[in-house]
């Protein structure tokens, strides 16, 4: 990212319309506050709010019809490409002195990038009803990589039997998909913890967040461990498929060869 260069409003390809996110609740064992508070490096809280959002239906999490393609530019260039389903799992407080787990879907129709990568290390804005997040990258030129260094979040949202709607966190010690310069980092499901209390889930990820071609396309790919770790069994089971296929062609050729000589 080039920081001499001026600052434009972003742009964004969408995906089409959904309803705005789901929300699911998973009953935890008794706590013994009401609050949830994470010190460093990801901090979290909660706090009463007056009149919590509405919530409407959407798909199940992991449905592909949420995926939101993004970009921010910097001038006239792309400068970060994000393509992704976000969701949003929160630890809340329930009115019978519980704790459950919400999950919070966004719709990527009603998402907007905002800013652009003016500096050394900018905060990317992603806007949408009711919350924000931002994201922050860091590119370490002499190891040629760059990563994810910084997210925040901010959300008002009415889960089932919740006593608490509105959250905040904020974590600026992470190093998540970290890719090579020029290079783009795909994963099927990137689940970065911001605190104990509140998870980010970037399902079907594809990201850029340095040297992108004027178009904005994607790099060659880099792949997270954990696909990583799904390939290569396959990887090493097709190779012995292939090989056994071999064996047992030469086989078949071999018997099915005439003899050299005919019986007197």
């Amino acid at each position: 990212m080039d920081p001499q260069q001026p600052l434009t409003i972003l742009s964004a390809r969408r995906a089409t319309e959904i309803p705005q996110f789901i929300q699911r609740a998973t009953a935890l064992p008794p706590a013994p506050t009401s609050n949830s508070t994470a010190t460093s490096p990801g901090s979290f809280t909660s706090s009463p709010h007056p009149g919590p959002p509405t919530p409407s239906p959407s798909p199940s999490p992991g449905s592909k019809a949420a995926v939101g393609d993004y970009i921010w530019t910097n001038g006239s260039l792309p400068c970060v490409h994000l393509q992704a389903q976000i969701q949003i799992r929160i630890l809340y407080p329930t009115q019978g002195g519980r704790e459950a787990w919400g999950i919070s879907v966004l719709n990527p129709n009603k998402t907007t990038p905002q800013r652009g990568c003016e500096g050394a290390h900018p905060h990317l804005l992603l806007s949408f009803p009711y919350g924000q997040l931002s994201f922050g990258f860091k590119q370490e030129p002499l190891q040629g990589t760059v990563y994810l260094n910084y997210v925040a979040v901010e959300y008002n949202v009415s889960f089932p039997q919740a006593t608490q709607w509105t959250f905040s966190v904020q974590n600026s010690s992470l190093r998540e998909l970290q890719a090579p310069l020029g290079q783009s980092f795909s994963c099927r499901n990137a689940s970065i913890i911001l605190s104990p209390a509140f998870h980010l889930d970037l399902l079907f990820l594809k990201l850029q967040a340095a040297r992108l071609p004027p178009t904005g396309a994607f790099g060659p790919s880099f792949s997270c461990p954990s696909d990583q770790s799904i390939l290569l069994p396959l990887i090493i089971g097709l190779i012995a498929l292939g090989l056994l296929t071999l064996v047992l062609v030469i086989f078949c050729i071999s018997r099915r060869r005439a003899p050299a000589y005919q019986p007197l």
